[in-house]
């Protein structure tokens, strides 16, 4: 198995038991933002990296969590037949069955022709949603992109701040009905995220399109794992769901402003906002216990790199999961 964890997100979570970790709701995240190379040539024009920090908070034993609100969009296409069809099921029960009865929850398969198998609800009753998953079967063409649009839909009737709002797609990829080009799933998820719905995406065996599925969680803020096997499913969504249940942070925002005589050049890790003078970007999520971070490149004018002074200032806002209070956080661009 072979699993990517977009934007650089290295996730420690080995060993984590969702229903009895919570976040530090007192100070959920630390930010830091500093120049790569502090030293430079004074009076020559030239280029660094802005790296900007994001460190969740660590993990408090308690009895409460942060609820979920999560559309499963399984593809039941043909070219699923056979044991990945099945291996699908299986890691959407095993999903369910880990969620509690203040989670919200949907399931949305597709092939040419989409289906709302159960309508976003509370899972108190998880028998009724593993009877239903256990009646899908393969059959038909792939419809990836209004499948995706089907389950953000679901989600979207009970979107809220508090809760972790997410798309988790299980497909091999391989869209043959509507759009199909990468930037089609990209512009998707960039969408999805200003809406605060981040979509996480497992590619299911060797011949996946892997641009189409990693495209779309890169950009809608989650994560992207490709199971070589069927039976690699099940430990996928275990860290899916390890990271999903994890949060400390939502609905996150950042905004980097910079003086004069120093301008945004690009954005290296992820996509974002860009003027020469500002850049703001957005995550879904900060999870616990894990540092997030976006590299900026930046170029300076000969003055400012010889200058002995901030180069900027980064302002981040989030909500707190738990309570859904707003939280800022400000820092100066450090040489060093």
């Amino acid at each position: 198995m072979m699993l990517r964890t977009i934007a650089g997100c290295v996730l420690a979570l080995a060993g984590f038991s969702f229903s009895t970790i919570a976040v530090a709701a007192d100070k959920p995240i630390t930010l830091d933002a500093r120049l790569a190379q502090p030293v430079m040539k004074a009076g020559e024009k030239q280029h660094n990296y802005l790296r900007i920090g994001l460190n969740g908070c660590k993990p408090e034993r308690t009895s409460n969590r942060t609820p979920v609100n999560v559309a499963f969009v399984i593809d039941r296409s043909g070219s699923m037949a056979g044991s990945r069809i099945a291996q699908a099921r299986e890691a959407a029960i095993m999903a369910v069955n880990r969620l509690e009865g203040n989670d919200i929850a949907s399931v949305v398969i597709f092939d040419d022709k989409i289906d709302v198998l159960v309508a976003a609800q509370k899972v108190t009753d998880r028998r009724f949603f593993t009877d239903r998953i256990q009646q899908v079967g393969a059959r038909g063409s792939t419809a990836i992109f209004a499948g995706v649009t089907e389950g953000a839909k679901e989600v979207r009737k009970n979107i809220d701040a508090r809760r972790l709002n997410r798309v988790v797609l299980l497909s091999d990829g391989l869209a043959n009905v509507g759009p199909s080009k990468a930037e089609d799933f990209a512009q998707l998820g960039r969408e999805l995220l200003k809406e605060g719905i981040s979509v996480s995406t497992i590619g299911l065996g060797k011949d996946y399109n892997e641009d189409l599925m990693l495209q779309l969680a890169r950009a809608g803020d989650g994560n992207h794992a490709f199971a070589a096997a069927p039976d690699d499913l099940i430990k996928i969504f275990n860290k899916e769901f390890d990271d999903v249940l994890a949060s400390c942070a939502q609905t996150v925002s950042i905004d980097v402003d910079l003086q004069p005589g120093a301008r945004v050049v690009r954005a290296v890790s992820r996509e974002g906002e860009i003027t020469p003078a500002h850049a703001k970007f957005q995550m879904n999520q900060i999870y616990q216990d894990t540092e997030h971070y976006i590299l900026v490149e930046v170029e300076l004018d000969g003055k400012a790199a010889a200058a002995e002074r901030d180069f900027g200032r980064v302002r981040v806002a989030y909500t707190v999961p738990e309570t859904g209070a707003k939280q800022i956080l400000d820092t100066i661009i450090r040489r060093r």
